[in-house]
């Protein structure tokens, strides 16, 4: 993410040169208060209806608004996707971003990304995650049964790549030396952002008050900034429920000592055994100590754009935490639990912990923000 400001921009074409032009003609940056990457943005903000905080233990789980119930049989993998036109999908997917500079929203809907997107779909990517060459510089809402999840060593790769974010609670993954994913209803819900979410402090393989890796801070009052979809804002459906963090403009991050983790695109999963880890309130169910990193493995599924487990359990805190495969690729963003109507005549009541499947159009959002990718 290349920042910077952008005045007025003094430019006469060659014929108006001929007839003595001294006035300029706009250039299509003309006005706007921040361009990144090339691309102008304007100033924006909402405010968040509902606004309930992020996933702290003193706050509302972060939930998002809106989503669907699972289609039976499952929906085709992106779906969504091509339930829209090109045009739709740049709508939806055109970036809001919170930094240093304030809140801003892209001028232009991002129609190359939406076409890219197109002719991408399904496409399996798989990126190693890289281990640093110095590693040593009960508000429970998706138990199923016993509370199965365990701490584990935040210390060791690629565990240590996951952080705790405050003051929200929730839960972030390094994906790159400058590049994090997270949930967008840490930091804003239908509307806008939330109150007293504006920064976000990460602390990755915190343990109680240690962060052994230091901490990196986005938003307001940090070197990085994050975006999220402007249908999140509109909608608040968790189809576009996750957060980007980029954090090029920082002279010194955690990344160096923790490294990042690897992804996987359009992981082929369904049927799999699966983890889900985070950073759990009030706590883990086998420690004190607040926060604390755990979670299990599981078998997986996914319908359309949602991963879904009801064997792997969760509560707030691990929103916005890695989904990974059985060999620990990053395969999608924790959402949070779901319930819908369902058995014969909708008498009954099915309940699955959902995370927001990285697919093409998750992908190229982040893609499109950060400068590493």
């Amino acid at each position: 993410m290349r920042l910077r400001s952008s005045g007025p921009s003094l430019v006469c074409s060659i014929v108006a040169l001929s007839a003595g032009c001294s006035s300029a003609q706009p250039s299509p940056n003309e006005g706007a208060p921040l361009v990144i990457d090339g691309q102008p943005y304007d100033l924006w903000d909402g405010v968040a209806e509902g606004d309930s905080g992020g996933d702290s233990p003193n706050s509302g789980v972060g939930e998002s608004v809106v989503s669907p119930a699972p289609s039976s049989p499952p929906v085709a993998a992106e779906s969504y996707v091509r339930d829209l036109t090109d045009e739709q999908l740049a709508e939806e997917l055109r970036p809001v971003v919170l930094n240093q500079e304030g809140s801003f929203r892209a001028r232009n809907a991002p129609i190359e990304m939406a076409r890219r997107i197109r002719e991408t779909l399904g496409q399996s990517i798989r990126i190693e995650g890289r281990a640093p060459l110095d590693p040593t510089n009960k508000r429970l809402q998706g138990i199923f049964g016993a509370d199965d999840r365990r701490t584990i060593d935040n210390t060791a790769f690629p565990w240590r790549t996951v952080a705790f974010l405050e003051p929200s609670g929730c839960t972030a993954t390094f994906i790159g030396w400058t590049t994090a994913i997270s949930a967008a209803h840490c930091v804003a819900a239908k509307g806008g952002w939330k109150s007293g979410q504006r920064t976000q402090t990460f602390r990755p393989g915190a343990k109680g008050t240690a962060s052994p890796f230091g901490t990196v801070a986005a938003g307001v009052s940090g070197c990085g900034g994050f975006a999220i979809p402007q249908a999140y804002l509109d909608t608040g459906d968790r189809r576009w429920d996750f957060a980007v963090y980029d954090f090029t403009n920082c002279t010194s991050m955690p990344t160096w000592q923790t490294g990042y983790s690897g992804i996987w695109v359009n992981a082929p999963i369904a049927g799999k055994q699966g983890k889900l880890y985070g950073y759990p309130a009030p706590r883990c169910p086998d420690t004190s100590v607040y926060p604390s990193n755990c979670g299990m493995s599981g078998g997986l599924w996914y319908d359309d754009y949602v991963l879904q487990s009801t064997n792997i359990d969760s509560s707030g805190g691990q929103s916005g935490g890695p989904w990974m495969s059985s060999d620990n690729y990053l395969i999608g963003s924790h959402c949070g639990d779901h319930t819908w109507s369902c058995g014969f005549l909708g008498l009954s009541t099915c309940r699955a912990n959902e995370g927001r499947r990285l697919d093409t159009a998750y992908w190229s959002f982040i893609q499109g923000y950060v400068t590493e990718y």
